[in-house]
């Protein structure tokens, strides 16, 4: 599965003319790699070979487990040194950014190390292979919905006058959790009374009072 995601972006690759794609997005590393750590990047190269992933001591069992197929380097120093000694032992004359995934810092930290010349910022086309789903995430999403169905269900019937949304909302999300669920999708909303009316609603002590409307927006994250 992974393989065949790397592919139409290795073809993206070579119609810029570059030996590799520097990954700095988060989401992005672990489509392409699985591996979910934070700060961390990946090297993707134009060939066959295999995606290397910068990450530091804190990931290292992480990466292992998650991610067998990488090469993977445990950095000591800035990320920037890393990918400059990859590029050097790869021989790679021109790397792509992502560049929606940049920041002006990190391009700075790469260019005095391989001169700005060699980088190039791209529309990396990330964002539209990953809106097309496979049958593997579709799977994943399908477990998502079952999940927040169910806690929903049960957490509506738990629901009594003189709750406060903030505790609502923390329930929801522990009931989540405990059913297997990453976390939250996103801020969990949950606003009693006058406070639906606002479209992102941030729970307060606000209390649940009988025959009062209760707006919920949430959603859970599976894998």
């Amino acid at each position: 599965m992974l393989t065949a995601r790397l592919a139409p972006l290795r073809r993206r690759l070579r119609q810029w003319n570059a030996g590799a794609l520097l990954v700095t997005n988060p989401p992005d590393i672990r489509y392409l790699t699985g591996f979910s750590g934070e700060d961390s990047w990946a090297l993707v190269r134009s060939g066959r070979g295999r995606v290397t992933v910068i990450t530091d001591s804190r990931f290292t069992e992480q990466l292992a487990s998650e991610s067998p197929q990488v090469d993977p380097v445990t950095r000591e120093g800035p990320l920037s040194d890393e990918v400059l000694r990859l590029a050097t032992r790869h021989r790679l004359q021109r790397i792509a950014l992502q560049r929606d995934h940049v920041t002006l810092g990190m391009h700075r930290a790469l260019a005095r190390r391989l001169t700005a010349r060699r980088l190039v910022a791209v529309d990396d086309g990330m964002v539209a292979q990953r809106a097309v789903k496979d049958a593997g995430e579709l799977r994943l999403i399908q477990q998502a919905i079952r999940c927040q169905e169910k806690v929903f269900l049960a957490w509506m019937r738990q629901i009594r006058p003189g709750d406060t949304e903030t505790g609502l909302a923390a329930r929801l999300e522990m009931m989540m959790r405990e059913a297997g669920a990453d976390g939250s999708s996103f801020p969990t909303i949950v606003a009693v009374g006058p406070n639906g009316s606002l479209p992102h609603a941030v729970p307060s002590g606000r209390r649940v009072r009988r025959g009062q409307p209760v707006l919920v927006d949430w959603g859970a994250r599976w894998r």
